[in-house]
């Protein structure tokens, strides 16, 4: 009886948070793995941020078209590239 090997491609994305009493810091690492995904951009949305948000950046630049509802703060779509990605949101403490 033939036997079938079935291969699984991967990928993994690490994600990190910092919370500072000024700034929330999310740390995206770079893809690791072969699996290439069909989405060709990320969007977040970062829960509980408290205060009130006075900015957001990615890769240390400003962001335009950011949203805060219900102490969310969501931004605008990311471009999916196979690079790390830093997001810092700026937070005015009431």
């Amino acid at each position: 009886m033939p036997t079938m090997a079935i291969h699984w491609l991967s990928m993994h994305v690490g994600f990190t948070c910092e919370a500072k009493a000024d700034r929330l810091t999310v740390e995206i690492s770079a893809p690791i793995g072969p699996y290439q995904p069909w989405f060709q951009e990320m969007q977040l949305e970062i829960h509980g941020t408290g205060g009130t948000i006075t900015g957001v950046s990615a890769d240390h630049r400003s962001l335009i078209g950011w949203k805060v509802a219900s102490n969310t703060v969501t931004l605008p779509p990311l471009k999916w590239a196979n690079t790390a990605h830093t997001v810092e949101v700026r937070i005015e403490q009431k």
